[in-house]
């Protein structure tokens, strides 16, 4: 797993965003392993995050039951996220939502949970101790140790990107397709710093979400898994934002397929 930014959502306008910050990449963690003990549904795990490097831990879990991490740190800039199987998306954000995890999973696998710092204490190398307490209920238990995988999966071919362009005279666009299985559909659209992006979605499936990732970055602005539909927001740098359609849950491990359609304008600036 690769040294990844993190991201931060903040209120704007009743919308939540997230703000960029870029950090260089560093050495794949290790991944530990977290155990039950048997006839147990919950272990706690404690350790020392140090700088920008990140600690990983992997748990098996099966679709639909609950997972809750809650965790003590010892600096506030202290943080985890939550990451399923086959996914580079996170469904759990600790630098935007706190410090208490709980919700149904979406898919079966091995989820990782990754603990990381942010501002001064990553930046300066500072070290944070920490508490994990995770829990799985519900659905039966899950497997006391993650199936062996590949820490870091071999990433798949990135799909080429379709360019957005409004009508002359016109603000919006909208455009509509079909996503199949773990497949991404991307957009582009050219927008400049200070401009307001709006998109929304209409889509045949639940379980299929848009994300809104800005110019020359990784890190997505806006995670519709997470926040749903629509986005809007200022933009934080001029060029081209990069809109990527996805699904995820049974959807996208049994190759079902989901018909959208894309709402997307950029006012002011």
């Amino acid at each position: 797993m690769l040294k990844r930014p993190h991201r931060l959502m903040n209120a704007a306008s009743g919308v939540w965003a997230i703000t960029l910050l870029s950090f260089s990449a560093v050495a794949a963690p290790a991944v530990k392993e977290v155990q039950f003990a048997p006839g147990t549904s919950s272990a706690k795990v404690s350790g020392i995050v140090a700088g920008k490097n990140d600690v990983c831990y992997r748990l098996s879990a099966k679709e639909g039951q609950t997972i809750k991490v809650t965790a003590k740190t010892e600096r506030k800039t202290t943080y985890f996220n939550v990451t399923p199987p086959g996914s580079g998306e996170d469904i759990f954000i600790g630098s935007s939502l706190g410090s208490e995890f709980e919700g149904k999973l979406p898919a079966t696998g091995a989820y990782t949970i990754t603990v990381y710092q942010m501002g001064a204490a990553a930046s300066e190398n500072k070290t944070s101790k920490y508490d994990l307490e995770i829990s799985i209920t519900g659905g039966g238990a899950a497997p006391a140790t993650a199936p062996a995988v590949p820490a870091t999966p071999a990433a798949s071919p990135k799909p080429a990107a379709k360019e957005v362009k409004f009508a002359p005279g016109a603000s919006s666009a909208k455009i509509n397709g079909t996503i199949a299985g773990k497949n991404d559909v991307l957009y582009t659209v050219s927008a400049n710093e200070g401009q307001t992006m709006k998109v929304s979605a209409t889509t045949q499936r639940k379980t299929t979400y848009f994300n809104v990732t800005p110019p020359n970055s990784e890190e997505a602005l806006f995670i519709g898994s997470i926040l749903g539909s629509p986005f809007e927001g200022k933009l934080p740098a001029t060029g081209a934002y990069t809109i990527t359609v996805y699904q995820m849950g049974a959807a996208a491990s049994e190759n079902k397929t989901s018909k959208y359609d894309l709402e997307i304008s950029i006012t002011g600036g």
